[in-house]
C-alpha cells in the first residue's frame, strides 16, 4: 500500500506496472476521441458530417461505465486510505456552511443527495462494490472539497488541529493524494470527464493555491479549462448530446464555468501571463437560475451568484480594453487615463447597490455571506485599478522629465490614484480577514494581495511618487482629483462620475508606509501556518526598510515650500526635480509652460489654468 505523500504509479513507471488500460485497441472510441475533435463544433470535421451527412458520431457514455477488473483492487486500496465518515461528515459540512460562498463550485442540495447516495452504495464488504466511473469522480470531488476545508481550520467555531484525533495537516495529505490517484484511474476509462471531474480540478487548483504553489495552481487551471471546453461549458452548442437536458446541471456549467473565466482572468492579470481563455466569455452561457435558499426572487434581495457575475464582468472590461505593453514597461498615461474614466462610468457607476461602493446594507443580515462577498469583490476591483496604472512606476526619471507638463501633472494625478486603490485592497482585505473570524488563514486572497498592495505602496514611496508630511503639499496634490481630469489633461467638471468614484483619502508617505507596516504584520503572523505568507514577508520587511531610509531622507532634505525659497531658486522648479516626480498642479512655473501653436487645446481652453498661469507671470514681473 503507498503511503500518503508518495507519488502513485504512473504508465511506464521504473517497476515496469502498468497499471492504467490503453485505449489505443478500444474499438468503441469514438472519431471525437481518436481525432480530438469537439463535439459541440460545427465547423470542423465532425460537425460537417452531422450537418452535410448527416452522421451521428458522437461519444460513447463512459461515466456508468464499471471499471475494469484489472483496476478493481487498485481503487478499492485508495478509498479504504479515505479517513472515515464521521470527518468527511464534518468537514462537508464545515465547507458548505463556512466557505462555499467564495466560489459556489458545487450545489449543496444535489451535492448532499449524491454524497448520501454515493454512502449507500457501498456495503460492508468493499469486495462486493460495484463502482463506475461517475463513482470514482466522485469520491474525487469529495476528498477535495475536505482537503480544501481543511485549509481553513482550526477556526473561531473550531479552534482544535486535529479532527477525530488525527491531525488536519495528515488529512489533507491523504485527502489530496487519494483524489489524484482516483482521478488517474478514471481519466483512464472515461477520458472526456463531465461536471464533476471539472468541479474536483477546480478544488485541486484552490487547494494548491491556498499551499503557495501558484505554478501548480495555473497548471491545474489550463488543464481544467481544457477540460470543459471540451465538455463544451463554453457554448451550449444545439442539438448535440453532451449539452444535459437537465436544467440544474447546465446551470452549474455555467457557474463552474463562470468561475474559470475569473479564475483565469485574475491570474492572468496578477502573474502576467497570456490568458488560457483568449476569447473571452460567451454572454449567453451566464448563469441564469435563482439558487439562493429562503430567499424569494421578487424581494430584491441579490442572489448569491451575483458578485461572481460581477467578477465576471470585471475581468470582461479589463479583456476589452487591454492594451499590449511592449515588455511591460511601455505606459501611456492618455490611454490609462481613458481606460479609467470608462471603468467608471462602464463598471463603478453600473454596480448593483448591495455592491456599489457605497453599498446598501439591507440584506446584510438576512445574507450573512454577502458582507465577505462584498470585500471579496472591492479586492478585485481595486486590485484592477492598480493594475492599470501601476507601469507607471516603471517609468525613468529621464522619461518623466522628457514628458510635456500636462501629462505630468496626469501621472501625478495617476500615482494618487495607485495609492488610493493599493490602501483600498488593503482595507477591503482586513475587513474580509476579520469576517473569517481565523486569525490564520491559508485563504490566496488574503496572502496575495497583501503582499501585493504593500509592494506597490512601497515602491511608490521609494521612487519618491507621493507628498510627504508637509500639509500644504498634501493639499495641493488633493486639488486634483484623477475622476475630474480627462484624458487630454484638463481639469474639468464631471460630476457624473461621482457614483464611481473612489472616496477620498490620505495617501502621504507615511501613511503609505505604516500600511504597509500593517501588511507586513499580518504577514509575519500568517507565515506561521504559510509558507507563502513567509516569502512574502521576507521580501516585505526588505523593501520596507529602504522605503523608510529613502522617506527619511527626502524629509530631512526637503525645506518647507515658502515664496522665499522660490525666489532663491529661480530657474528651478522646486517640485520638478530630478529625485522628485509628484507635482502639485499649482505649483508649475511659469517656464513650464509656452503657450504658443503648440499649446494643447486643453491648456488654451482652460480658464483656471490660464488665470493661474497670468499670475504667476505678473508675479515674476514684480519681482523682476
Amino acid at each position: 500500500m503507498k503511503q500518503p505523500n508518495e507519488e502513485p504509479p504512473t504508465r511506464g513507471d521504473e517497476a515496469g506496472h502498468d497499471l492504467l488500460p490503453s485505449l489505443g485497441s478500444d474499438n468503441t472510441a469514438s472519431l471525437s476521441e481518436l481525432f480530438g475533435y469537439l463535439e459541440e463544433s460545427e465547423s470542423n470535421s465532425l460537425g460537417l458530417l452531422r450537418r452535410v451527412a448527416g452522421l451521428e458520431q458522437t461519444h460513447p457514455n463512459r461515466e456508468n461505465v464499471a471499471i475494469p477488473h484489472e483496476l478493481h483492487s487498485l481503487v478499492q486500496i485508495e478509498l479504504d486510505r479515505m479517513p472515515g465518515r464521521p470527518t468527511i461528515n464534518f468537514l462537508m459540512q464545515f465547507f458548505l456552511s463556512e466557505l462555499n460562498w467564495m466560489s459556489l463550485l458545487v450545489h449543496p442540495p444535489s451535492l448532499m443527495s449524491q454524497y448520501e447516495s454515493w454512502w449507500a452504495r457501498r456495503p460492508p464488504l468493499a469486495v462486493d462494490t460495484l463502482l463506475t466511473v461517475a463513482d470514482i469522480d466522485f469520491a474525487a470531488l469529495v476528498l477535495r472539497i475536505c482537503s480544501f476545508a481543511s485549509q481553513f481550520l482550526p477556526s473561531a467555531s473550531y479552534t482544535i488541529d486535529s479532527v477525530r484525533g488525527v491531525p488536519l495537516a495528515t488529512i489533507r495529505d491523504t485527502c489530496s493524494n487519494v483524489a489524484a490517484n482516483l482521478e488517474r484511474v478514471a481519466a483512464s476509462i472515461n477520458p472526456r470527464g463531465s461536471l464533476v471531474r471539472v468541479q474536483h480540478m477546480c478544488f485541486a487548483g484552490l487547494n494548491s493555491a491556498c499551499e503557495g504553489r501558484m505554478m501548480q495552481s495555473c497548471t491545474t487551471l489550463c488543464t481544467t479549462i481544457r477540460v470543459a471546453q471540451r465538455l463544451g461549458f463554453h457554448r451550449e452548442g444545439p442539438g448535440t448530446d453532451s449539452v444535459p437536458t437537465n436544467e440544474l446541471e447546465r446551470e452549474m456549467r455555467r457557474r463552474v464555468f463562470c468561475n474559470l473565466c475569473i479564475w483565469d482572468g485574475l491570474l492572468s492579470r496578477q502573474l502576467d501571463h497570456v490568458p488560457f481563455l483568449n476569447d473571452g466569455f460567451n454572454l449567453e452561457s451566464l448563469p441564469r437560475m435563482h439558487l439562493t435558499p429562503g430567499i424569494d426572487r421578487d424581494s430584491g434581495a441579490p442572489e448569491g451568484f451575483t458578485e461572481r457575475l460581477l467578477q465576471v464582468r470585471l475581468v470582461a472590461f479589463w479583456n476589452d480594453t487591454k492594451v499590449e505593453q511592449s515588455a511591460g514597461i511601455d505606459f501611456h498615461p492618455t490611454i490609462a487615463q481613458e481606460r479609467y474614466e470608462r471603468f467608471q462610468t462602464e463598471f463603478l457607476a453600473t454596480l448593483p447597490p448591495e455592491f456599489s461602493l457605497q453599498p446598501n446594507l439591507e440584506w446584510d443580515e438576512q445574507l450573512p455571506k454577502l458582507p465577505m462577498q462584498r470585500q471579496l469583490l472591492y479586492i478585485t476591483i481595486f486590485e484592477s485599478i492598480c493594475q492599470n496604472f501601476r507601469p507607471l512606476l516603471l517609468l525613468e526619471p529621464a522619461r518623466l522629465r522628457a514628458l510635456p507638463a500636462h501629462k505630468q501633472v496626469v501621472l501625478s494625478s495617476q500615482s494618487r490614484v495607485l495609492a488610493m486603490a493599493a490602501l483600498k485592497v488593503l482595507d477591503a482585505v482586513s475587513a474580509l480577514h476579520a469576517m473569517l473570524e481565523s486569525t490564520y488563514t491559508r485563504f490566496p486572497a488574503v496572502l496575495f494581495h497583501t503582499f501585493e498592495s504593500a509592494v506597490l505602496l512601497l515602491c511608490l514611496c521609494i521612487k519618491d511618487l507621493l507628498p510627504g508630511h508637509d500639509i500644504e503639499e498634501t493639499a495641493q496634490l488633493q486639488t486634483v482629483d484623477i475622476a475630474h481630469v480627462s484624458a487630454g489633461g484638463a481639469v474639468v467638471d464631471n460630476p457624473a462620475l461621482d457614483s464611481g468614484r473612489i472616496p477620498e483619502i490620505d495617501v502621504s508617505r507615511e501613511r503609505c508606509i505604516m500600511a504597509a507596516e500593517a501588511a507586513l504584520g499580518r504577514l509575519q503572523m500568517l507565515a506561521e501556518v504559510s509558507a507563502m505568507a513567509e516569502a512574502g514577508a521576507r521580501s516585505l520587511s526588505q523593501l520596507l526598510q529602504k522605503a523608510v531610509d529613502i522617506s527619511t531622507a527626502s524629509t530631512v532634505r526637503t525645506a518647507p515650500r515658502t515664496r522665499s525659497s522660490s525666489r532663491e531658486n529661480a530657474g528651478q522648479d522646486p517640485i520638478l526635480s530630478v529625485s522628485s516626480v509628484s507635482w502639485p498642479v499649482n505649483e508649475f512655473s511659469a517656464a513650464d509652460f509656452t503657450i504658443d501653436r503648440g499649446t494643447p487645446e486643453w491648456l488654451a481652453s482652460d480658464s483656471t489654468m490660464l488665470n493661474h498661469l497670468e499670475e504667476l507671470f505678473r508675479g515674476e514681473e514684480r519681482e523682476s
